[in-house]
């Protein structure tokens, strides 16, 4: 595949871990249409913010659940 991007655009590569967590109220995964919808709710912010916007959500959704898996999110602008 092949994808052009131009100066500005972003994309982010995750492994299942981050959606895999479970946790919130429900104490159910955190899924791939939350961090998307993370992702693109954030899109206005700087590409150097989404560390601590990342940690602090899945610290947030997590709660007192003990993480299950490897996490790598990994972001990238142009």
């Amino acid at each position: 595949h092949t994808i052009h991007l131009s100066k500005g655009d972003r994309f982010f590569i995750s492994s299942d871990g981050f959606v895999d967590q479970f946790g919130g109220a429900k104490g159910k995964k955190f899924k791939a249409n939350s961090l998307k919808k993370l992702l693109c709710d954030s899109s206005e912010l700087n590409i150097s913010k989404f560390p601590t916007l990342l940690n602090d959500e899945l610290n947030a959704w997590q709660g007192d659940n003990e993480q299950i898996d490897d996490i790598c999110v990994f972001g990238m602008e142009i």
